[in-house]
């Protein structure tokens, strides 16, 4: 299984080696400019994408490709690790709480005239 997972981010560091170009390298360099704009880009894709593992086998991949620098990446990790804390946060919260203030707003919006 190491072994497998080793081998798909070489892989995808090679591939995207072969595929990047000039512009694909300036975005990502405004993108990770600031190293909390990295902690804000692995924040964001952790949350949509609700995977963490996926997003950091990408991130080792373009570092591979170095189409990131090493301390580009550091900011992106961090951000990894917050979002998924929250990801769990979010899931262990009791949705009867916030209950009777949904019903509330929707009613409320529901009656306002557009």
């Amino acid at each position: 299984m190491l072994g497998a997972a080793i081998f798909g981010t070489h892989l995808i560091g090679s591939s995207l080696l072969d595929s990047a170009t000039e512009s694909i390298k300036n975005i990502i360099t405004r993108l990770l400019d600031q190293p909390w704009k990295g902690l804000l880009l692995g924040l964001i894709a952790t949350l949509i994408i609700q995977n963490s593992t996926i997003i950091v086998i990408l991130t080792v991949g373009l570092v591979a490709a170095r189409l990131f620098t090493f301390t580009q990446s550091i900011g992106v990790i961090l951000g990894i690790n917050i979002g998924s804390s929250i990801t769990i946060d979010l899931i262990t919260i009791n949705p009867g709480y916030f209950t009777i203030p949904i019903i509330l707003l929707g009613a409320i919006l529901c009656l306002r005239k557009i």
